[in-house]
């Protein structure tokens, strides 16, 4: 989910959004496997080069004092986006943004470049009791 200032205008990704409050909750949507085939990887790396604009002028408005991109490290991991664009997102922040990036994939680079770097395991999940993955928890 990326929170969105009422005055910007979404992204141009198929999704729903979800008016809240002053916000705007952008829900991406698409159909793609977790590992998709070429084709469809490449369009979704496209979609999301498209969406770091929106993203980087977001975190460098000052109209958020918290922005999580969550999993983003996995785009990372993925290499669906590149290092250097995180990078950028990090260096280029304003001092009274709280930026927090989710997920598994974190280079070194990125790991140097936080503030804090917090990592989880799993102890006990609910998958492993046959219960399987849940919207709005696990995706």
């Amino acid at each position: 989910s990326i929170k969105l200032h009422p005055h910007l205008s979404p992204p141009p990704l198929r999704g729903r959004i979800e008016e809240g409050g002053n916000s705007y909750t952008i829900k991406l949507l698409h159909p793609l496997p977790l590992y998709p085939e070429e084709k469809n990887r490449n369009l979704l790396k496209r979609k999301i080069k498209d969406i770091l604009p929106k993203i980087s002028e977001i975190v460098k408005s000052k109209g958020y004092d918290l922005v999580i991109l969550d999993e983003i490290l996995i785009v990372l991991r993925d290499n669906l986006l590149a290092e250097e664009e995180i990078l950028n997102l990090l260096k280029n922040k304003p001092a009274s943004v709280e930026l927090i990036l989710t997920g598994r994939g974190a280079t070194k680079k990125v790991l140097e470049a936080a503030d804090l770097v917090t990592e989880m395991k799993e102890v006990k999940h609910p998958y492993r009791s046959g219960i399987k993955i849940r919207r709005g928890i696990e995706y």
